[in-house]
């Protein structure tokens, strides 16, 4: 939407009478920088004497004085005082033959466009069901990009939670901490009775910036895994090694195991490596190698690696 803003004020008299009255609008009037604008003095009115000329101010140091009563500006930069944008001010004057001159002034506000904010709702988030316990989610790791720039006075303004996606905010703190005993009951969140085959739940986040006249928005999610106990939960990945081997060669493969569980697994643990002639581990595979492990894998981590 182009916004447009007039103004009229009423003439200067002097011993030779009232000068032209000055009615001056300027499209638009909340622009970025480099972007420009047009000022239309053409309804001001001649009192008695016509008006010969029209003296544009466009409060950055630009004057311009015409026959015409239109003028097009283009400002460079926003105007800044005490971190706040402040507008600038455009003044016309009418002078008639008879030199005598009235005024209008409107404002323009120039700065730069907003940009959405980034919202992160972190998590993976784990909870398990028992009294009192809770989950703590966390915004933390949302941004508003504007917010980076400090000639930009603008930062996230509110946080809005959905722990059920019904479109109804549930909470409005960065960092909510909620009851598991409510994610189940007020939230209809799903339990898992292991870590094994965990059920996903999904939070929204919805930020919103302070950005005016127009805020800006953003949305992101995240996974909520609820469970009676905490087990981990050892998988292998896929091992890398060469493709093909002959009678004598030494094979050299790697391989990582992860804990894909919700509990760490901090004791001693094994890792075994056996030849197989197809996709099925069974007792006529050949073992090649096996080794004891004792580094705790934590839940989501970075894994460990191995060689055989």
């Amino acid at each position: 939407m182009v916004a447009a803003l007039v103004a009229c004020a009423a003439p200067r008299a002097n011993a030779a009478g009232a000068g032209p009255i000055v009615v001056v609008e300027a499209t638009p009037t909340d622009i970025p920088p480099h972007y420009g604008i047009s000022v239309d003095a053409g309804a001001s009115i001649a009192t008695t004497s016509p008006i010969e000329s029209y003296t544009f101010d466009f409060d950055d140091g630009t004057q311009l004085t015409r026959e015409q009563p239109t003028a097009f500006h283009v400002y460079a930069a926003a105007r800044i005082v005490d971190g706040a944008f402040v507008p600038y001010y455009v003044t016309v004057t009418a002078t008639d033959t008879l030199g005598r001159t009235g005024s209008a002034t409107v404002p323009v506000l120039v700065r730069p466009p907003n940009h959405n904010p980034h919202a992160d709702a972190g998590g993976p988030y784990v909870g398990v069901v028992g009294t009192g316990n809770s989950v703590t989610f966390t915004a933390t790791g949302s941004v508003d990009a504007d917010a980076i720039d400090p000639a930009i006075p603008n930062d996230i303004a509110s946080y809005e939670w959905d722990f059920d996606n019904d479109g109804t905010t549930d909470a409005t703190s960065k960092t909510p901490t909620v009851l598991v005993s409510d994610l189940v009951a007020t939230y209809a969140m799903s339990v898992s009775g292991g870590s094994n085959g965990s059920t996903d739940n999904v939070v929204s986040l919805r930020v919103t910036d302070s950005a005016t006249p127009v805020a800006g928005t953003d949305t992101a999610t995240a996974v909520v895994r609820l469970y009676t106990t905490l087990k981990p939960d050892l998988v292998p990945r896929p091992m890398h090694g060469p493709l093909r081997a002959h009678p004598g060669m030494w094979w050299h493969a790697t391989f990582s195991a992860a804990n894909d569980g919700a509990a760490e697994a901090p004791g001693l643990w094994h890792e075994a490596v056996y030849y197989s002639t197809d996709t099925q581990l069974d007792a006529s595979d050949t073992l090649l190698t096996t080794s004891a492990e004792a580094p705790p894998l934590r839940p989501a981590g970075r894994g460990h690696r191995g060689r055989a």
